[in-house]
């Protein structure tokens, strides 16, 4: 179990946090319309990063029997009325931003002691246990843990909420170098004076909204984590929903008059690359990508070219890969704009393929035929061996019989695994 895998190597030098004080915490989800390079953070931010990154809490907030079960709890309460209460106690003995996030976030003894309680309802009301086991099964989120049974997927989803929460504390208020620091950093210097007063401001301020009693176990440090990924401009995961709305719109309006019979494969996949320099849109590696694509796409091997690559390189550019790609190929190549599908999500190689294979899902595209990737001779003979990275990075292989072809094309099955949420990885969950 990749749970268990993160603790065995002292996951929890690493915990994460989560949290905001909007109003919309509590919502409905609700989206907006794709705005390339948009920072700001809408009312659905946080509602948009809940569902993506932390499905469970989701649930826990928006499905109401089991939210009346979980604030009837009372040893869930204990434990979060003595989290808020040491949090207090103790907030105005800090002296730094990394004693805020320490307050924060869950300790292993902790999100133990939850994860026992979750199961124990589990095990003892079958209305609570039946409706959460259907609706995480419905959403595939969690299908990774589903062969554990009903008690192992819920203690499973509960430790990767509580220890991506604790992963966006440690980065995104501790300071903490993430995985790909170049990237995915903290937005202020350490000791920045400002940036510690939001944060006790905003802490305080949580902390006060709290005291009503009326929100769930979990909520001050998911707030507190929202609140920054908010503080840092990091809302790229939110920034292009709904998908099949905006750039997406009339290729998904064309899935359904496909002949797949005619396609040898179902999309060529163009992978991203990163311009790295400060105001260039697209890098010429990708151009280059887009014509060996298009060339392929004119020989009427696929019915849709996936453009997948998110807000990369340069560090928080305003350009994503994956709509400058698209602009290219209709404005330069003259593809067709409804042949164009965006995945502007993905920050790596794995999540390219990744995200790809939750796109023909949710698309409605057909699983059973092969994708085919598109791209310099380079990154080819890499991806024909990136399967170990895929197990270390997302726990599994999110597709099947992945085999490259030639020296710029390699094939692989989507797989309903690639379902999986990644909380350890916010931007891109």
């Amino acid at each position: 179990m990749r749970v268990i895998l993160y603790m065995k190597k002292s996951i929890y030098t690493l915990l994460l946090a989560v949290g905001i004080f909007t109003n919309s915490y509590s919502s409905g989800l609700t989206f907006y319309k794709n705005d390339p390079g948009d920072t700001v953070w809408t009312a659905s931010t946080d509602s948009i990063i809940l569902n993506k990154a932390f499905y469970l809490f989701a649930v826990f907030n928006q499905e109401g029997n089991i939210r009346e079960f979980l604030q009837q709890d009372k040893v869930l309460e204990g434990i979060a009325d003595q989290k808020i209460k040491e949090a207090g106690r103790e907030i105005n003995n800090c002296n730094d931003v990394s004693c805020y996030a320490s307050l924060l976030k869950w300790t292993p003894h902790e999100i133990y002691l939850i994860g026992n309680e979750l199961v124990n309802m589990a095990d003892q009301n079958a209305t609570f246990r039946d409706r959460l086991v259907h609706v995480l099964e419905e959403n595939g989120g969690y299908i990774n843990y589903e062969k554990y049974g009903y008690a192992g997927m819920i203690r499973a989803a509960w430790y990767d909420c509580a220890l991506g929460t604790n992963y966006i504390l440690n980065v995104y208020i501790k300071g903490m170098k993430p995985i790909y620091a170049l990237i995915d950093s903290i937005s202020f210097a350490p000791n920045d004076p400002h940036f510690k007063h939001l944060i006790y401001e905003s802490f305080h301020s949580t902390l006060r909204q709290l005291k009503g009693g009326h929100d769930l176990f979990f909520a001050l440090p998911i707030r507190m984590a929202l609140l920054a990924l908010r503080l840092n401009g990091r809302n790229e995961v939110a920034r292009y929903e709904p998908m099949k709305a905006g750039m997406n719109a009339l290729p998904y309006a064309m899935i359904k008059h496909t002949q797949w019979a005619h396609y040898r494969y179902s999309a060529i996949l163009i992978p991203g690359e990163g311009p790295e320099r400060v105001g260039v849109s697209l890098n010429p590696v990708g151009a280059f990508r887009c014509r060996l694509a298009a060339k392929r796409f004119k020989k009427g091997l696929a019915p849709f070219i996936i453009t997948s690559g998110g807000h990369v390189h340069p560090y928080k550019t305003p350009f994503s890969e994956a709509v400058e790609m698209k602009k290219y190929l209709v404005d330069s190549l003259h593809i067709p704009a409804s042949a164009v599908i965006i995945e502007p999500h993905a920050r790596h190689t794995t999540t390219n393929i990744r995200n790809t294979c939750r796109i023909i899902i949710h698309f409605g595209i057909p699983i059973q035929k092969p994708v085919l990737i598109v791209t310099d001779t380079a990154q080819n003979n890499y991806i024909s061996s990136i399967d170990e990275r895929n197990r270390v990075e997302l726990g599994y292989l999110p597709y099947a019989h992945l085999r490259r072809i030639g020296p710029n094309e390699t094939v692989f099955f989507p797989v309903q695994a690639c379902m999986q949420e990644n909380p350890f990885d916010p931007l891109d969950p």
